[in-house]
């Protein structure tokens, strides 16, 4: 049976998700990731375009069916694979992925900058409880 990943991040390296995605599937890897949609700002898509979004309730319904179906994938792969880019970012819809995967007891690993991380959401002491190993993208094939 083949292992399947799904890899969340947040959508400001989506061009990197993208690349990583396609390295994935070409080793035979079935991969998710997290699907644009409607809501996203389009040349800043790590932000919402209308902050209204919130405070439209059926605007935020679909906005929230969008987050539950990458939970979904989430439960339906084997592995959860958070990449936070050069910098480490992980947002808070990445923070709560990784509690929701944690909480399913999913394996997490954590994609680690080439730097030392000094300051970073990852600093916090509770997100790194929930990281199993850290694997850099370019050795994440080899360890599958």
């Amino acid at each position: 049976m083949a292992i399947s990943i799904v890899i969340c991040s947040s959508f400001r390296f989506y061009p990197d998700v993208l690349e990583l995605q396609k390295q994935l599937e070409e080793a035979g890897i079935r991969t998710e990731i997290p699907v644009p949609n409607e809501f996203l700002h389009p040349k800043k898509p790590w932000l919402l375009r209308n902050k209204l979004i919130i405070s439209q309730p059926e605007l935020f319904e679909a906005f929230w069916r969008n987050m539950e179906l990458h939970r979904h994938r989430i439960l339906e792969t084997d592995i959860v694979y958070v990449y936070g880019g050069r910098e480490g970012y992980v947002g808070n819809g990445v923070c709560s992925e990784m509690g929701f995967a944690y909480g399913i007891k999913k394996y997490c690993s954590y994609e680690k900058p080439r730097t030392i991380l000094s300051s970073s959401e990852l600093a916090d002491i509770a997100m790194r409880g929930f990281i199993e190993e850290i694997i850099p993208p370019e050795n994440l094939i080899k360890r599958l």
